[in-house]
Parts: C-alpha cells; sequence; structure tokens
C-alpha cells in the first residue's frame, strides 16, 4: 500500500470522527476550528520535510521558453501535481511563456495564426503528498503582450500566482490539497475566474480599482470577503460599480473543506 494511501486516510478518518462527534454535540469545543489548523500545519510540514528526503539527482530540471511569433491570444494549460507553483508577468516580453522546471515536463504547443495553446504535464504527476520522493518546482513567466486563458490543476501544493501586470480575461482553477494565493489583473477588461478547491485555502485578491461580482459555494468552509468593496446578499458580493466598470472581475468559488479569502 502507497504512503499515500495510508497517510491520506488517517487524515480524512480522523476528519470525519472529529465532525461526526461535532454535530452530536460530543466534544466541548468546535472541531472545525481544531481540524483546519492541523491539517494546514501538516501540509507546512510537507513542504519542508520533502526536500529533505528527496534523493539526490531524483528530479531533472530545465528551462522552457517559447516564443510569441504571431500568437495574441492564448490558453495555456497547466497540470502541475504536487510542489511549488509560481507565476508572474516575464521581464522581457518577447516569449509566450518562459520558465524553470524541476521534475519533468511533457509540454505540447499548437499555433494557429494568432492563436495559440500550450499545455504542460508534469510526467508521472503526484496530486497526494509522500506520492514519491519528487515535487514539482515550477516558476513561470508570461507576456504582458499577450491576452490569455488559464486553466490550473494543482495537487497538493503551494501556487503563488500574481497576474498583475497581466492581461488574463479567463481563470479556471481546481485545486485539492494546497494552499493558493491569487492576485488578478489590474487592467485586463473583464476577467472571469472559477476556482474548484476541495480541502484547500484560498486567497483571491482583487486589486484596488476593479469591481467585482463574487459567488461562492462553500461546504465546510471559512468563507471571508471584504464587504467594505463587495456588499453582500446572501452568498453573493458585488461591487457598487460593478455594471459600469472598465475594469472588473467575474468570480466563482467553490470550495467544500478549507477557507476562502477575498479582499
Amino acid at each position: 500500500m502507497r504512503k499515500s494511501t495510508v497517510f491520506w486516510g488517517i487524515v480524512v478518518i480522523l476528519a470525519g470522527v472529529l465532525l461526526l462527534l461535532n454535530s452530536f454535540g460530543l466534544l466541548g469545543f468546535s472541531a472545525w476550528k481544531v481540524f483546519w489548523p492541523a491539517f494546514l500545519i501538516l501540509l507546512g510540514l510537507w513542504f519542508l520535510l520533502v526536500p529533505v528526503f528527496r534523493k539526490k539527482g531524483s528530479n531533472s530540471s530545465e528551462h522552457i521558453s517559447l516564443p510569441i511569433e504571431s500568437t495574441s491570444e492564448a490558453e495555456i494549460i497547466l497540470k502541475h501535481g504536487a510542489g511549488r507553483l509560481t507565476i508572474n508577468a516575464a521581464p522581457a516580453g518577447n516569449s509566450l511563456l518562459e520558465g524553470d522546471f524541476t521534475g519533468e515536463v511533457d509540454q505540447k504547443v499548437l499555433r494557429s495564426g494568432s492563436q495559440a495553446k500550450v499545455q504542460l504535464n508534469a510526467r508521472g504527476e503526484s496530486f497526494i503528498p509522500f506520492e514519491s520522493s519528487q515535487g514539482f518546482t515550477w516558476d513561470i513567466g508570461l507576456s504582458r503582450f499577450v491576452i490569455y486563458r488559464l486553466v490550473i490543476h494543482t495537487g497538493a501544493s503551494e501556487s503563488l500566482i500574481n497576474l498583475t501586470d497581466l492581461q488574463v480575461t479567463e481563470v479556471t482553477l481546481e485545486t485539492g490539497a494546497s494552499s493558493f494565493t491569487l492576485t488578478l489583473p489590474a487592467s485586463a477588461g473583464m476577467t472571469r475566474v472559477e476556482v474548484k478547491s476541495g480541502v484547500a485555502d484560498v486567497n483571491l485578491v482583487v486589486p484596488q480599482g476593479v469591481a467585482g461580482h463574487i459567488k461562492v459555494d462553500s461546504g465546510l468552509s471559512g468563507v471571508k470577503v471584504d464587504t467594505s468593496r463587495f456588499a453582500q446578499a446572501g452568498n453573493v458580493y458585488e461591487s457598487a460599480d460593478f455594471a459600469t466598470a472598465a475594469n472588473r472581475v467575474d468570480i466563482f468559488v467553490s470550495s467544500h473543506v478549507g477557507s476562502v479569502n477575498i479582499q
């Protein structure tokens, strides 16, 4: 039996027992307040300990640089798995995508006129901690001069994605047991965002001057939205000027277990 199966089996059983006891009023404390911090501690320990136990030379590294050529619009699909993912605006503007990758990557690039589709898959990708000794570290830069649609799949990972200076019109994120921070574009017109998370800590940052319409569908999630910027009506939050703003984001978040923070 794989270590990952045992580890996450124990985590799920403990969570179920705590929440069941809590629902029957048999605990003198809130199970939710205990489970979520404990999970984040376990996830943090994994990020710290995996590199220690990883065998030297087990991970290959490579640099990928894809030229823009005639591309003005691109769809980027990232199937990352477990590890660390960062995305920022590239310092130079002559690459459609460039970055450094630890762990083997399969890439597929399709071009048609001014449009391109790029898919990067972590080879032997693991979405669960301890599945293997390898973790995937991707540090990606995108061009300020291309209009992007991003589709991102992550597993047990830490993701820091800063789209402030990029032209991104659509973001689709599916994440499992992860910590995820996404800063949205400051001047991309309309950006649509869909986030589906399992056991995750999701942080979305809407730049000042950008209006927002936000809908949150949560299970056992702690949801915190800045209501000084986004007025609440049930599970929907919206800026007063959303209908007329030049730059705005339309966000839908579906979270099962975890925390959602939008500001």
